[in-house]
Parts: structure tokens; sequence; C-alpha cells
């Protein structure tokens, strides 16, 4: 499932749908507001749309940004959706906009499948260099159509949420290589485990490390040894020894662990899973220790289990640690949508509208929007955003739509969307989980409250039962008459 986001302040039932009550994906100019002074800001997210770089919601100006990725000089345009980056700048009081001053982008792995394990939805894990890679719903793969074409021996490259421990909730995936030859560079970072210092080795997660060749390079490592607990990067262009990765550089990137820590005073909101919890009002996100009191938190809502999505904004204490001001957890996505674009509504800028099997699905700041047709010089527009669809209004524009209702404010709200090429013939299809089972004959079915008709073939739904899931193929018409039912 697909992720959006919801407050998690005071209650989950009252709190619902503040965020989708606060606005929509175009929103806003992205220009300064004069009135008052932008905050100083580090935000660290997911990239989910450019025209600009959007970033846990925020449209943020790169007009006078520098981009740095892995370490090296960039340009904008080597940036990807999906891509987790750091973004520091200044934030609008609106919320909605601001400027960045400079947009980091390091990755957390490249490394070599070892085993894949995807379930039938696209989701699951794989084993890299003794790291568990988690592939979610919103996880955006470049290089291969889907995670089950993931095979052994891909070299890929991963972006995403990670405490250092061995687990890596990716945001993005590259392959590098169909194979494994042996001559390309490899890159891990983690918390070293079981380190001898003897015969210098050391694990991260289950992969072990070998240093112990007098080429290696070794940065800013005290008695040139890695110790437990260190944090540290390890780079490799001579790749295994058996089942050992020999490094060819590893430098230490924190003393103790992989704990984040800012700047006193300064804002920040931080995107990410839940991966530690520490006490009743602490909890981890990606190395960064979050004190959260009562009046921001429920805690039995929520520091009762990692593996939980949040964003979370707030501002550094003279710890370095984040105090949160607000918390939002992720909503889950329920309803997936391959149709032809019918109507985008950009009236309301503050609350666009995309149309498609004459169902309105409202787009918010923090929907990913990716396109993967050929309309740039036979590659994707790296800058597709609504307004993207809008100049195209009356060509056939294929949408794949990933969302959720709205329980408070009744329609629907769109945790990704990505364009895709058009192909003539293309069924529309609709995919979800029973509503309403039903109850004339099998004529019709319910999924999230959207009526089919299934008069076609009474058969296809006279057996279904509440909350069965089931994909439902529609024909080519726009029209919400099912031809089959999985």
């Amino acid at each position: 499932m697909l992720f959006s986001k919801l407050h998690a302040v005071l209650v989950i039932g009252t709190c619902f749908s503040l965020f989708a009550c606060a606005g929509g994906g175009e929103s806003g100019t992205g220009q300064d507001d004069s009135s008052s002074t932008p905050d100083p800001i580090v935000a660290s997210g997911q990239i989910t749309g450019f025209g600009s770089v959007f970033v846990n919601g925020v449209e943020f100006q790169t007009t006078n940004s520098s981009v740095s990725l892995d370490g090296v000089s960039a340009a904008e345009s080597q940036l990807s959706v999906g891509m987790f980056v750091n973004v520091r700048g200044s934030k609008n009081v609106d919320g909605l906009n601001g400027n960045a001053s400079l947009i980091e982008f390091d990755d957390e792995l490249e490394g070599v499948v070892n085993n894949v394990n995807i379930d039938v939805d696209g989701t699951g894990t794989l084993d890299v260099m003794g790291q568990s890679v988690h592939i979610m719903a919103d996880t955006i793969l470049q290089g291969v159509a889907s995670a089950d074409l993931i095979v052994n021996n891909n070299v890929i490259e991963v972006s995403g949420y990670s405490n250092g421990l061995g687990s890596i909730y990716a945001t993005w995936l590259n392959i590098k290589a169909p194979t494994y030859s042996g001559t390309e560079s490899l890159e891990l970072k983690g918390v070293a485990s079981m380190a001898n210092t003897t015969n210098k080795t050391f694990f991260i997660g289950s992969q072990e490390i070998n240093y112990a060749d007098s080429s290696v390079e070794l940065i800013d490592l005290p008695n040139n040894l890695v110790q437990d607990n260190y944090y540290v990067d390890i780079k490799s262009e001579v790749g295994f020894s058996g089942a050992v990765l020999l490094a060819s550089k590893i430098k230490l990137i924190n003393i103790d662990k992989k704990e984040v820590t800012g700047t006193s005073g300064v804002s920040a909101e931080l995107e990410g899973v839940i991966t530690t919890i520490f006490t009743t009002d602490r909890f981890g996100v990606n190395g960064q220790t979050v004190i959260a009191s009562d009046s921001v938190l429920t805690t039995a809502m929520l520091l009762t289990t990692t593996g939980v999505k949040v964003e979370v904004e707030g501002t550094y204490n003279s710890d370095g640690l984040l105090v949160a001001a607000d918390i939002e957890i992720f909503q889950a996505s329920n309803l997936e949508v391959a149709a032809y674009l019918q109507s985008v509504d950009l009236s309301n800028s503050s609350d666009p509208i995309v149309t498609v099997l004459g169902i309105a699905f409202h787009v918010l700041p923090s929907t990913i929007l990716k396109d993967e047709t050929d309309s740039v010089n036979g590659s994707p527009d790296q800058y597709f955003n609504l307004s993207s669809l809008d100049k195209l209004t009356g060509t056939q524009q294929r949408l794949e739509i990933q969302a959720y209702k709205d329980p408070i404010r009744n329609h629907f709200v769109v945790t990704r969307l990505v364009r895709k090429n058009y192909e003539q013939g293309q069924s529309e299809e609709l995919d979800g989980r029973v509503s309403t089972a039903s109850t004339d004959s099998g004529n019709t079915i319910e999924i999230s409250g959207i009526v089919i008709d299934t008069s076609v073939n009474p058969s296809f739904s006279a057996s279904l039962s509440v909350d069965d899931h089931v994909e439902i193929i529609l024909g080519i018409n726009g029209e919400l008459i099912a031809t089959s039912i999985n």
C-alpha cells in the first residue's frame, strides 16, 4: 500500500483528515511571502515532484540552490522522484513554499542482490550484501518495471530510511547493472558489530567486511581501527573474497551508531520510519532521536511498534535532538486505478483535482508525481506535474493512481500518480477491497464506495464478501462496467 499523511495529534479519529484539509499538490506560487521573514529549516524526506523540488509537502524553489550527490557537486537534473534528500534553506509562513540553498543526496547502499522475496503485490524484501531492503508500495523503481523482475546478482543502488542496523526502507531503487561482474563499485553504510581489530574485520548487518590490506584508505578512524558501534561508510572497488567484502575505503561518519543531531534552535522536518523505541516519549527515525510530549502524541497510538512511517516537525534542542511540535502518520492507500485522464481542475490551487472514470481524485503537496512516458525526446519528463497533464487535456493520457478515501471529507486523496505511455486498446482497471457486497443478484458491487456495474456477468460478484480483494477490468470507455473480476 502507498501512504499519505494524517496528523497524530491527541486522538487519531478526530484528526484523520487534517492534512487533507491543509492544501493541494499545485498549491502556492513558490515565491517569498514579503510580509514576514522565512524560517531557516532542514527538511529530510523523499522527493515527490519537480517544477522546483517538492519534499515533505513543501515546494522548495531551487533558483539559487546547490545540489550534491554522494558528496559531489551535481545538477538538479540528476535528481529523481523518490530519492531521499536533505534540503537546507528556508520555509515560508504558509508552510507550503520555501527556498532551498542546498539539496544533498547520499545513497544508503550500492550492492549485489543475494536473495529476492517479493510478494504478488510488488512489496517485500531483498537481501543485499547482508542488508534487508524493504520494498514498499511507494518505492520508486528505476531501470526495472516492477520489483518482481529484480533477480539475484543484480547490482542496485538504494535510497531510503535506515538506522544503520541492517534494515533499509527503500524510497528509490535503481538497477545499476543487470549482473555483478566484479568490476562495479560497491558501497555500504551501517553500524559496525563484531569488530576484530587484530584481523581487521567487522560486520554491517550480516555482511562481513575485511580492511586488512595496507592499500585501504582509512578516513577519520581513531588509531585506524573500526570499533563496535562506529557508524561507517565502506566503499569497495575490488569486490569479494568468498562472501567477505574487501574494503577499498572506510570513512567514520559517527563514533556512536547513526545518531543524527542538529543545531540548537533550527527547525526541521523529518520523514521516515520509526526504527527504534527508546522510552514512552522518545523514538528513533532514520537514526534521529525524536522527543514527543503527550500533548503532541498519543503514546499508545504510536510508540508501540516500529515500522510506522511518519513525518515529524519540530526544533532541535541544545543536545541536538529533535523536539516534536507535530507528528503525522502516513495513511495507507487502498485503491488503485489505471485509466485515461478525463479532466484536470487547477482552478483552486490549494485543492487540485484529477478526474478519471468519472471519479474526482484530490492531489496533495505530498503526492508522488512521476512520468514514465517517452514524452520528452523519447524519455520521461523529469519536471512532470499537474500542469503537464492540463496542457495535454484532450489527448489520451493513461494514469496509474493510488489513493485512499478520506472518511471526513468523503473524497479520494491521491498518494501517487504516474503517467504511462498510451497503448491503443488498453483496458481500464480498478484494484481494491469490497466495501459493499452485492445485494441485487450480482448486478453491482462497491469498491471503496465506488459502484461497479457487474450485470454483464452477475456471477462475477455474487460470491464476493466485504473486504475481499479484487481486480476489476472495466473495458476502455471510461465506464464503471466490469468485464471481468479476479
